[in-house]
C-alpha cells in the first residue's frame, strides 16, 4: 500500500507539479523582465549605443563577395564602402542618432515611469518630426551623391529606371547601380524624400486609451504580484503529492521540499540553453520573411549577436533569479522536515517478576 501511494505521488509530481512549476517560474521571470524599469529605460540605451558600430560592420560585411545578396545591391554596397563618410558619421551628422538617444529613449522612459506609478498617466507623444528631418537631411543627399561617384555610367535601360524613380519615388533594391544623367539624381531624391515625409506621421501616441487608467496605478507591480500568486497552483499539486506519499509531517515537508528544489533546478538549468535557443529562433526568422530587404537578414543577424546578448540577458536574468528563489524555498522546506522529526518513544518493558519457588 505504501509503495502504491508513492508511485501515485511520483506520477503527480512528474506530470503535473513539475511542469506547472517550471512554466510558472518562466512566466514570472519573463513578466518581471518586461515590466522592469530596465526594460524600457536601460535596455533601449544599451541597444542604441551599439547601433553606430553595428551599422559600420553590417555595411562592410554585406559588401563582401559570397554573401547572399544580388549583384546589383552588392554593387551599391561596395560603392558605399568606398565613401569616406562612414555610416556612424552619417547617423550622427543627420541627427538620427540623437533622435534615437533623446526622443525615443526619453519617451520610453516616461512610459516606464507611468507603468511603475511614479507619475500620473497621460498621453505620451513620440515626436517624429526630428526623425523626418534627419531622414530628409541634406547630408543624406551628399552621401548618396558620393556613393554614385563610385559607380559606372548608366546604360539606356538603366537610365529609364532612374527616370521612373524620379517620377514616382520608387526607391528600392532594383534601382540600377549606376550614375544617371546630371539633375536626375536631385529630382529622384526630392521625390523620394517628399514621399517618405508623407508616409511618416508627425507624432505617435505611445499611450493610447490612457484615459481609462486610474491616475496613479503601479501596473508593473500589480502584474508582478499577480504573477507570483500563480505559484499557488503548483503548490497545490506538490502538497497533494506529498500528502499522498508521506505518512507524517516530516515526510510531507521532505517530499514538498525536494520537489520544489527539483522544479527550481529545472528552471535554473534550462535558463541558459533556452536563452541560446531564443537567439537561434531569432536567427531562423529570416526564413519566414520575404520582402525587399530579406536578403539583408542573414548579414544583420550575423552582426547583431552582441545586441541579442544584451536583450537575452535582460529577459532571462529575472528567470534565473526566480528559479534560484524557488530552490532556496525548497531547501528551507526540506531543512524544516528534519526539525519536526519526532523520535518514536521507546517501549518500556514490564518488570520481570521472580517466579515462586
Amino acid at each position: 500500500m505504501n509503495t502504491g501511494r508513492k508511485i501515485i505521488a511520483v506520477l503527480i509530481i512528474i506530470f503535473l507539479a513539475l511542469p506547472i512549476l517550471f512554466g510558472i517560474i518562466w512566466a514570472v521571470g519573463l513578466t518581471r523582465a518586461v515590466v522592469s524599469s530596465e526594460f524600457l529605460t536601460e535596455l533601449p540605451k544599451k541597444v542604441i549605443a551599439k547601433v553606430p558600430d553595428m551599422a559600420d560592420e553590417v555595411l562592410e560585411a554585406a559588401a563582401r563577395e559570397g554573401t547572399e545578396i544580388n549583384p546589383n545591391t552588392r554593387a551599391w554596397l561596395q560603392a558605399a564602402v568606398k565613401v569616406e563618410m562612414k555610416p556612424h558619421e552619417l547617423l550622427a551628422r543627420t541627427g538620427l542618432l540623437q533622435w534615437l538617444e533623446n526622443e525615443l529613449t526619453g519617451s520610453l522612459a516616461t512610459v516606464g515611469e507611468m507603468l511603475r506609478g511614479q507619475r500620473p498617466y497621460a498621453h505620451v507623444t513620440l515626436n517624429m518630426k526630428p526623425l523626418k528631418a534627419a531622414l530628409g537631411h541634406e547630408v543624406f543627399g551628399q552621401y548618396f551623391t558620393a556613393v554614385l561617384k563610385n559607380l559606372p555610367q548608366c546604360g539606356d535601360w538603366q537610365q529609364s529606371a532612374w527616370e521612373q524613380a524620379a517620377v514616382n519615388g520608387s526607391w528600392h533594391e532594383r534601382l540600377p547601380a549606376c550614375q544617371p544623367q546630371i539633375g536626375l539624381v536631385d529630382q529622384a531624391w526630392q521625390v523620394a524624400r517628399l514621399r517618405m515625409e508623407g508616409d511618416i506621421p508627425d507624432e505617435v501616441d505611445l499611450m493610447q486609451g490612457v484615459e481609462h487608467f486610474p491616475r496613479r496605478w503601479n501596473v508593473a507591480q500589480s502584474i508582478v504580484t499577480i504573477s507570483y500568486l500563480l505559484f499557488l497552483i503548483p503548490a497545490v499539486f506538490i502538497a497533494i503529492a506529498a500528502w499522498v506519499a508521506a505518512p507524517n509531517l516530516s515526510g510531507f515537508l521532505r517530499w514538498s521540499g525536494v520537489t520544489t528544489m527539483i522544479g527550481g533546478l529545472l528552471g535554473l538549468g534550462l535558463a541558459f540553453p533556452l536563452s541560446r535557443f531564443f537567439n537561434w529562433g531569432i536567427e531562423q526568422a529570416h526564413f519566414h520573411y520575404w520582402g525587399p530587404y530579406s536578403q539583408f537578414k542573414e548579414v544583420l543577424l550575423d552582426h547583431t549577436g552582441e545586441i541579442m546578448s544584451v536583450v537575452s540577458r535582460q529577459l532571462f536574468s529575472p528567470v534565473v533569479s526566480v528559479a534560484e528563489a524557488v530552490c532556496i524555498v525548497g531547501l528551507i522546506i526540506f531543512a524544516l522536515s528534519f526539525a519536526v522529526t519526532t523520535t518514536p518513544k521507546r517501549k518500556v518493558q514490564p518488570p520481570v517478576q521472580a517466579s515462586a519457588t
